[in-house]
């Protein structure tokens, strides 16, 4: 995203509003996709502060992610403060500020490095995968260290 600047580039402390939705590009964020089916909405300010120009607002965005847990899809909402100083050196000849990839920095650090669907998530079964949120499967999930798989039965031994 492309913000004009050239109406506030003379004028200390001079503001411009943008409250505006963009479309991104699906995230790849540790090996996992993040898809933006919606654009994301913009709420920013941009102030002429001298030798730069500082952006803050937020980012309202709606994306579809999947659950650590589960495996299974669902939105996940985030709504970011955003702040950036852009220095007038950075600016093209049509004054131009280009926020795309502040935007995508702030969208990547937002997420969390596990992201889970609900509190109460369940996951899946580890031995046959079956989603125990959806129904339970009847497996044994009873994990016993190999190293201590004879001492199982060291209580019930009458011996």
């Amino acid at each position: 995203m492309k913000v004009d600047v050239s109406s506030i580039k003379y004028h200390l402390g001079a503001m411009k509003l943008v409250d505006e939705k963009i479309e991104i590009d699906d995230l790849s964020i540790t090996g996992r996709v993040v898809e933006f089916p919606e654009p994301i909405h913009l709420e920013l300010q941009v102030t002429n502060s001298g030798d730069e120009y500082l952006v803050t607002g937020r980012v309202h965005a709606m994306p579809i992610v999947e659950c650590n847990r589960c495996l299974e899809k669902f939105k996940y909402p985030l709504n970011i403060e955003f702040m950036e100083t852009i220095s007038k050196k950075a600016l093209d000849s049509d004054n131009l500020i280009d926020l795309d990839d502040s935007i995508t920095e702030h969208l990547i650090l937002e997420m969390p490095i596990k992201i889970i669907c609900d509190e109460n998530c369940k996951g899946l079964c580890p031995r046959c995968g079956q989603n125990l949120n959806l129904k339970e499967c009847g497996c044994d999930r009873q994990v016993i260290d190999p190293r201590l798989i004879k001492l199982k039965d060291f209580f019930n031994n009458k011996d």
